[in-house]
């Protein structure tokens, strides 16, 4: 049902829950942030709704805020918060530690490592081994998503509307290398598009370039569903997975590795611990 509702029409559902529900509300994005919150939610206390969209979380928080509504709070992703100037800063709005959920799933401790060690043929693969302990598939899956992030950033900035959602990362890797072919992603991402995109291949190219070079974090530009498909092109290519694991799988599963424990080590928890202090109200289990 939420996924027919705008950002005010979802603000309404909660003004009527809350004639004869004096739980708190907190909102996500889409059904992937609940797969991995919904656990840890202080059920007894807590209400946790589905907006199906940034926009409309966003929106339906606005309208709680601006009337005063009280106990409603969000969890959005990070996006180009900080680096482009979309959103305005709320208190009843927690945001991601990285680009989004899944990308701080995929950097919490231990979590690729157990993905890795159910889906990869242990004869090959072997956890703490050189090339396979965590680090190595962070920094491997990293690579890879990188430079997409990185150029779907430019194309927000500069309006070059890219078609990069979903990108077919195993297109664009040079097996031998293994590593991203950069006018190879533009080249696609530029055929997908709808043709407005006022620059050439080659001027997009040079903007890549000079823009590498001011990067400090890559890490903040990978999206999870970027990292998630590059780990699982490694679990197939580099590591004996069966061919039908996909960013699905690896996603799905490395939700479910998530803890409380784990959850409690980002930021996004505590932040959002604290803006429910603040409203008198209470959303996380013990």
């Amino acid at each position: 049902m939420f996924d027919l509702l705008t950002g005010d029409e979802l603000y309404a559902e909660m003004v009527m829950r809350r004639t004869n529900d004096d739980r708190s509300f907190l909102v996500v994005e889409g059904p992937a942030d609940l797969a991995v919150f919904d656990r840890f939610v202080d059920k007894s206390r807590c209400l946790i709704l589905t907006a199906h969209g940034k926009s409309r979380a966003l929106n339906a928080i606005k309208a709680a805020n601006d009337n005063s509504f009280p106990g409603a709070l969000a969890i959005l992703d990070r996006d180009w918060l900080g680096l482009l100037p979309l959103e305005e800063a709320l208190d009843r709005i927690s945001y991601t530690d990285d680009y989004d959920l899944d990308a701080c799933v995929f950097y919490s401790e231990s979590v690729c490592e157990g993905v890795a060690s159910a889906f990869a043929d242990l004869s090959v693969y072997e956890v703490g081994k050189n090339g396979c302990r965590e680090v190595d598939i962070h920094d491997r899956c990293q690579s890879l998503a990188f430079p997409i992030g990185l150029l779907r950033f430019i194309s927000a900035r500069d309006s070059l509307a890219l078609a990069l959602r979903d990108f077919p990362i195993s297109a664009a890797i040079d097996r031998a290398t293994l590593k991203i072919d950069v006018s190879k992603i533009i080249k696609i991402a530029l055929s997908k598009s709808d043709g407005s995109c006022p620059l050439t291949e080659d001027e997009i190219l040079q903007i890549y370039f000079a823009e590498v070079e001011k990067v400090r974090h890559p890490r903040r530009y990978c999206s999870g569903h970027d990292l998630a498909k590059a780990f699982a092109y490694l679990l197939k290519s580099h590591w004996g997975a069966s061919s039908n694991v996909g960013a699905d799988i690896v996603e799905r599963s490395s939700r479910a590795a998530m803890s409380l424990e784990l959850l409690k080590r980002l930021d996004t928890h505590s932040n959002v611990e604290r803006a429910a202090a603040s409203l008198g109200v209470r959303v996380w289990k013990g």
